[in-house]
């Protein structure tokens, strides 16, 4: 429900404090620093009538949208993603693309705040999403409201525990002066020993307060000795004060208790056989337990607090509740009729159960998967064989596995385990400990799922198993396991399911761990189209794993062409899970191809993904190329920052990619600064232990750094281990190998062999050679051929190397360029006044490159994964800051950004 400055009339008291809190992040989110206030408190702790006073305390120009989460929604994929606006979700983060969308357009109208009651209700998919938008806000003029009782699912961790964006605040128990303030809302003057006394009787606990103040006279509130005369129980005192209203009034708030959320009157009337409902509600409001919003369309009717409805359910007979239940699966629409059916069966109904097990394959088959564990947990519970009712169990688990709801897969374990030994019970157990962490635990349940005996009708579960068991392998580096157990699922895998998805790709990534990286291309080139623009959207992670191997295989047009595809798809919202590995993956080919504005972009897209996926292991790798490309760019505290964040992770976290590239950041800041030395100690183990399955980049500023400290034969060693290495992986050096070999003759002084290896060299590098080496060949050929007295070859190859330097804004190497031609007195070219430095921030960066190159504010947007309200903010301070006011202007300014 969205409105502008929307208010509440309830009787509050206390919570100053946590009000003082909401009321400076509000204040926060209007000066464009989005936040979110986390309330927990215990049921009946008056979380709901804090976020309702707080709301009425805000300014009155706040647009607020107010949502609720229920019990019956919990289990409905993308429920609270729905009620805020998102529509056709594919995935969690392509749901967030949209809720960021959203909240750009209620921006037009002013700050916004977002009340979100009862997220322990919350359905995973969503949660993830919210998680996923509320961590790209930047800039933004948006808070968040949550509440929650203390047992939110796992998901909502990554927003309680981040201290930047989320401030908790506790609503607990009302002490005895706060008694007595609530008390006096109602006209009830307590003295400070009957406010004690009430406060004793209650514990403090709000809801129970105000029930007893409002089913008790003044008469017996103020009974000077003795019990209070009310029953202690909520649940009886709910039960007592109905007790004496009309038949009609009663049989419409059973009708409520049993709908079990927010409900048209005429919807609850028709439950309940009234005729007459205004009547029926008029008494019930008076309760206090029920409130009613005439002015909107039904109108919706609701108990004020889940406890109150959980006291009238809980009170039904089972007679009467079975009755209700059937009445409103006899009302409500299709969607909803199930679970009324499901609380109204007596016993087991195998009737029921088969057809619920239809539905939950009609939900798989439209990917609505946490809906079809929902209602195969129900058909588990209704079946009267055992033997049924535990498939349908395992079923319902692994489902709920596949939905990302792990935790609820998790509480399912002991009765997973408790069922009869069988593949697919085998493989439920593995998937859930693999979820757990518990990497060994889950391989020993794997094993003993694939050596299960096979059925005919198991042999999908037995793929799945045997892909599992790959993935497994392919982690734990073991890659000849890997291969062989992703070809048995292969064998048994039905094509386009996951699990011949999941074989291919570590199919594809042991061969080439065993053979190197052509030899992975090759067995993919069996599954997926040679064009990328080919591919289906159910394959993107092949295609990363593809462009991934590619990378690593020095085939760079290849591999940019693959992930350029998936980045594509992604920004219409076919999401890969490794995203953030696409974006690093670009950041490297970007790199090495020169273009370092948009290696940049893609290197932090990348950490933010990574950081919001807690991928500490890509993080790492994030931080590196980060500090690889500040470092070439003389922007050295930014380096050296990324490289000790990047090596902080890498520690401990036995990841040998992570752990080589900090040794590579490592070097590139020794490159940039001229220390041969720092290169060479950094680099010269890596050589010995890479992997087959591994890029080779790093041998060139070896090679380079033994040559510039002297050590020829060191620096020959290496050019045979390097060829050697590459023919190995079947990896085509040719010119790496000659560029080097003439660095290697310019050293020795035989001056003509180098000379015919430089012009060989640079006339074809190939697409092995990155553009920083081709560019510092240029280098040193120009000062080989300046001290053999070639002034005009010389200068050429001076300038060659200098523009591309310059371009790529490597400053400390086109400083030692500019060193070398003032020593030469061959004054360089001048640099063009109109390229001024600008103070822009990372994102202004970002910002300023994307507008520049003729996309819209959406387009941004998408590209960096932000709310367009936050791209038009970036715009507006960069417009400020280079002094200009127009996109045009923007394209035309050549900024050093």
């Amino acid at each position: 429900m969205v409105g502008i400055g929307s208010g509440f009339s309830v009787g509050f008291v206390g919570r100053e404090a946590q009000l003082a809190v909401v009321a400076s992040a509000a204040q926060a989110a209007a000066a464009g620093r989005p936040g979110a206030i986390w309330v927990e408190g215990v049921a009946g702790s008056g979380k709901t009538t804090f976020i309702r006073h707080a709301l009425t305390s805000l300014p009155t120009d706040l647009v607020t949208l107010r949502v609720q989460c229920d019990e019956v929604g919990k289990d409905e994929d993308y429920e609270l993603a729905g009620q805020l606006g998102v529509t056709g979700a594919g995935s969690p983060f392509a749901a967030a693309q949209q809720l960021l969308d959203k909240w750009s357009h209620l921006q037009e109208l002013g700050p916004v705040v977002v009340a979100v009651e009862d997220v322990h209700w919350a359905d995973a998919p969503s949660a993830l999403a919210l998680i996923s938008a509320i961590r790209r806000l930047d800039q933004d003029r948006i808070l968040f409201l949550f509440t929650s009782r203390p047992e939110a699912g796992p998901e909502w961790e990554r927003l309680r525990g981040d201290e930047e964006r989320c401030s908790r605040v506790t609503v607990g128990s009302f002490d005895a002066d706060e008694v007595a303030r609530l008390a006096a809302l109602d006209d009830v003057e307590l003295s400070p020993r009957e406010a004690i006394r009430l406060w004793s009787h209650t514990g403090g606990h709000p809801i129970w307060v105000k029930t007893l103040l409002a089913e008790l006279t003044p008469a017996e509130l103020k009974v000077p000795e003795g019990d209070l005369p009310a029953p202690r129980s909520l649940a009886s005192a709910v039960t007592a004060r109905l007790g004496g209203l009309p038949g009609d009034a009663r049989d419409l708030v059973s009708a409520l208790a049993v709908l079990s959320q927010r409900s048209p009157l005429p919807v609850a009337a028709r439950v309940a056989g009234i005729a007459a409902p205004l009547e029926a509600l008029e008494s019930l409001l008076a309760t206090g337990f029920v409130r009613w919003e005439p002015n909107q369309p039904g109108p919706p009717v609701e108990f004020t607090h889940r406890l109150y409805r959980q006291a009238v359910y809980e009170d039904l007979a089972p007679t009467r509740r079975r009755d209700l239940h059937r009445a409103a699966a006899r009302v409500l629409t299709p969607g909803s009729v199930l679970a009324h059916r499901v609380a109204a069966a007596e016993g087991t109904d195998d009737g029921l159960a088969d057809e619920l097990e239809a539905v939950a394959e009609s939900s798989l088959a439209v990917g609505a998967i946490g809906e079809a564990a929902r209602t195969l947990l129900w058909a588990s519970s209704l079946t009267e064989s055992s033997e049924h009712a535990e498939r349908r169990l395992l079923e319902a688990t692994l489902a709920y596995l596949d939905s990302g709801d792990s935790a609820q897969a998790a509480r399912l374990r002991s009765q997973v385990q408790a069922c009869q030994s069988s593949l697919l019970r085998n493989l439920v157990l593995g998937l859930i400990d693999w979820e757990l962490g518990d990497a060994a635990a889950a391989e020993r349940w794997l094993r003993r799922a694939v050596e299960h005996p096979l059925a005919e009708q198991d042999r999908p579960m037995l793929a799945r198993a045997w892909a599992q068991v790959a993935e497994v392998n392919t982690l734990a580096g073991r890659a000849e396991q890997a291969v062989d157990a992703a070809e048995q699922a292969l064998a048994l895998a039905v094509r386009d399911t996951a699990a011949e998805r999941i074989a291919w790709l570590h199919l594809a990534t042991g061969e080439g761990m065993l053979r190197g990286g052509p030899s992975g291309l090759r067995r993919l080139a069996e599954r997926l189209p040679e064009r990328p623009e080919e591919i289906d959207t159910t394959e993107l992670d092949l295609l990363v794993t593809r462009g991934n191997i590619a990378y690593y295989s020095g085939r760079i047009p290849q591999a940019r062409a693959d992930l350029e595809v998936v980045l594509g798809l992604a920004r219409r919202g076919h999401v890969p899970v490794q995203l953030a590995r696409c974006h690093y993956l670009m950041a490297s080919i970007l790199t090495s191809t020169g273009e370092w504005d948009d290696a940049e972009l893609h290197a932090r897209t990348a950490l933010s993904v990574a950081t919001d996926d807690r991928l500490v292991w890509m993080q790492s790798q994030c931080h590196a190329a980060l500090s690889i490309l500040n470092g070439y760019r003389g922007e050295w505290d930014a380096a050296e920052f990324h490289r000790e964040r990047g090596r902080g992770l890498a520690h401990g976290a036995d990841n040998l990619e992570a752990a080589a590239l900090v040794r590579i950041a490592d070097a590139a800041l020794g490159r940039a600064r001229a220390q041969p030395a720092s290169i060479i100690d950094a680099l010269g183990a890596l050589g010995d232990v890479t992997p087959m399955l591994a890029g080779l980049y790093f041998w060139l500023p070896l090679m380079s750094a033994l040559i510039d400290s002297g050590d020829l034969a060191a620096a020959a060693t290496q050019i045979d281990a390097f060829s050697a290495a590459a023919a190995a992986r079947g990896i085509d050096v040719g010119s790496s190998v000659i560029g080097m070999q003439a660095r290697l003759a310019a050293a020795a002084n035989e001056s003509d062999r180098a000379a015919e290896l430089f012009e060989q060299a640079l006339a074809d590098p190939g697409e092995y050679v990155p553009y920083l080496d081709q560019a510092l060949w240029h280098h040193e050929y120009a000062k080989m051929l300046l001290a053999k007295g070639n002034r005009a070859l010389a200068t050429r190859h001076f300038r060659s190397a200098r523009d591309m330097l310059a371009g790529a804004k490597a400053e400390p190497f086109v400083a030692r360029i500019d060193a070398d031609l003032g020593d030469a007195r061959l004054l360089p070219r001048q640099r063009s006044a109109s390229q001024p430095a600008f103070e822009l921030t990372d994102r202004e960066r970002d910002v300023a490159l994307l507008v520049a190159r003729g996309l819209s504010n959406p387009e941004v947007a998408a590209r960096l994964y932000v709310s367009r309200k936050a791209v038009e903010y970036h715009l507006s301070n960069i417009y400020a800051k280079v002094g200009i006011s127009s996109r045009r202007e923007l394209r035309e300014a050549q900024l050093a950004l």
